[in-house]
C-alpha cells in the first residue's frame, strides 16, 4: 500500500460519518426513552434560533351560549394565547481520529471504530431528553416538563412520605393527583398521563401490604394504583418514571415532583431542528482529524396549561 494521502484519510472519515448517520435508527439506548414522556417533531432547521408557538389557557363556559329567533347578537368564548418561543439549543462535541489509526484500519480492510461516535451520540441524546424534562441550568428561558412556571402546582408535601405510605394511601395519593388534574381543565379531560421519579415507581412496585389485599392476593401497590385509577376513569392512565433522578427535590428538599397531563403533540412537545449526526470531517492538526457530533433542540414546548398540573409530595 502506498503512502496514506490526508485527501485518502478524508475520503474514509466522510464514509464513515456518513454510514454511521444512517444507521441512527437502528441504534438503541436504553436510557434514553424521551418518546414516552412526549412527542419529538422536527419542525425547525438549521437557520431559526426559536419556534414559535402559543401557550393556551382558554375559558370552558357550558352554560350559555344557546340562541333562538331573537338572537341578534353572539356572546363569545375567549381564548388567551401567550404567544412564546421555545429557543433551540445547540449541542456539538467531537471524536479524534489519527492519521496512523485510520491508515491502519484501510490497510487492514476494517471499519472505524465508531465507539466514540456513538458515545457521543448517547450523551446527545441524554442532554435533549434532560433539558426536555427539567430545562437547562444554563439557559434559563428553556423549560421541561417538569420546569414550567406557569403550570398549575398541587401541594401535598404536607402529607406522609410516599416510601411511608401503605399501599391504600399510595393508591389515594394517585387518585388525588388526577383529580386534580381533572379539576383543573373543567372536567372535559382525565389525564393520560402521569410522570414520576423512577425509584419512586420502584418503591410502590415493591410495596406489599394488607391495606390492599397485597398478602392474600399477591398485588403490590403499583398494580393497585393502575387498576383503581382504571377503574375510577375509564382510562387507562400510563404511569412513566422519569430517569436520573431529575424529578428529585423539585419541590424542595426531600420533595419530588410529578406531572398529570394528556400525553399528545397538541399538549406538550419538544423539537429537534437537528437530531444528533455526525458533521464533515475536519483535520486538527497534521496527525490527526476531528468528527464531530451535533445536534439542535428545544425544552419541551408546553401549548395548553389546562391539560397539565404538577405535584409535589414528599419523598
Amino acid at each position: 500500500m502506498g503512502k496514506f494521502r490526508d485527501e485518502d484519510v478524508l475520503n474514509e472519515l466522510i464514509t464513515t460519518a456518513g454510514n454511521f448517520n444512517e444507521g441512527f435508527k437502528e441504534r438503541e439506548y436504553p436510557e434514553v426513552a424521551l418518546a414516552k414522556f412526549m412527542t419529538i417533531t422536527s419542525k425547525g432547521d438549521e437557520s431559526i434560533d426559536a419556534l414559535d408557538y402559543g401557550e393556551i389557557d382558554g375559558t370552558q363556559d357550558l352554560e350559555n351560549g344557546l340562541i333562538d329567533e331573537n338572537t341578534t347578537s353572539l356572546e363569545t368564548e375567549d381564548v388567551f394565547i401567550n404567544a412564546k418561543k421555545g429557543v433551540y439549543l445547540r449541542w456539538a462535541k467531537s471524536a479524534v481520529y489519527t492519521n496512523e489509526g485510520v491508515a491502519r484500519a484501510k490497510a487492514l480492510n476494517i471499519a472505524l471504530d465508531t465507539t466514540k461516535l456513538q458515545n457521543l451520540e448517547r450523551v446527545a441524546l441524554l442532554t435533549a431528553q434532560k433539558t426536555a424534562l427539567v430545562g437547562h441550568p444554563k439557559v434559563k428561558v428553556v423549560e421541561g416538563l417538569l420546569t414550567n412556571v406557569t403550570v398549575a402546582k398541587n401541594d401535598l408535601t404536607a402529607g406522609t412520605a410516599l416510601s411511608a405510605m401503605t399501599g391504600a394511601e399510595a393508591r389515594d395519593f394517585f387518585l388525588k393527583m388526577i383529580d386534580f388534574g381533572y379539576q383543573k381543565n373543567g372536567g372535559l379531560v382525565v389525564p393520560n398521563t402521569i410522570a414520576l421519579d423512577a425509584r419512586d415507581l420502584m418503591t410502590l412496585a415493591s410495596k406489599y401490604d394488607n391495606s390492599i389485599g397485597a398478602i392474600n392476593g399477591g398485588v403490590n401497590a403499583l398494580t393497585a394504583i393502575k387498576e383503581a385509577l382504571s377503574q375510577t376513569t375509564g382510562v387507562n392512565i400510563d404511569i412513566v418514571g422519569i430517569p436520573l433522578g431529575f424529578a428529585v427535590g423539585l419541590g424542595g428538599k426531600g420533595k419530588n415532583r410529578a406531572a398529570v397531563y394528556t400525553n399528545s403533540e397538541d399538549v406538550v412537545s419538544t423539537d429537534w431542528a437537528i437530531r444528533p449526526q455526525a458533521t464533515a470531517p475536519f483535520q486538527r492538526s497534521i496527525l490527526s482529524w476531528e468528527v464531530a457530533i451535533q445536534a439542535k433542540f428545544t425544552g419541551a414546548l408546553i401549548r395548553q396549561l389546562d391539560k397539565i398540573t404538577y405535584t409535589d409530595y414528599k419523598a
